[in-house]
């Protein structure tokens, strides 16, 4: 019995040691913006992870086959938000691509090597300005 609350009694000390460590961490990762840090590093490899080459491929096999552009599609195999990919869709058709948006997909009436072209232009933009 003796031996037992003896044991309570420096799990409960260590406990408490226990709260008062994970204090200072927090403490310190929030003097240190570490925790900002995470994120940082966590954008820079998402956006390096992507291969201009592979993202290009993905885009000229989903074109070929959908004979469409449906915009999540485009938005997974850029990796962008929807309304990036939908913006896109808008350049398309200021650059000259003639189509409609109809539920989420630009149905287009150009030939599927022009638009492919012209989105090749744009990734290689795209990957020149963020300096990948």
């Amino acid at each position: 019995m003796k031996g037992e609350k003896s044991m309570h009694k420096n799990l409960d000390r260590w406990a408490h040691k226990m709260d008062r460590l994970g204090e200072k961490i927090e403490e310190v990762i929030k003097e240190s913006d570490i925790d900002e840090l995470g994120d940082t590093i966590g954008s820079c490899f998402g956006s390096c992870v992507i291969d201009k080459e592979q993202m290009k491929k993905k885009i000229s096999g989903l074109i070929r086959i959908q004979k469409a552009l449906p915009i999540r599609k485009l938005a997974e195999a850029m990796n962008i938000i929807d309304a990036d990919a939908e913006n896109l869709i808008y350049e398309l058709v200021a650059d000259g691509i003639n189509g409609f948006l109809e539920e989420g997909v630009f149905k287009f009436t150009n030939t599927p090597e022009e638009i492919i072209k012209k989105l090749n232009e744009f990734i290689d933009r795209m990957f020149k300005r963020s300096g990948i």
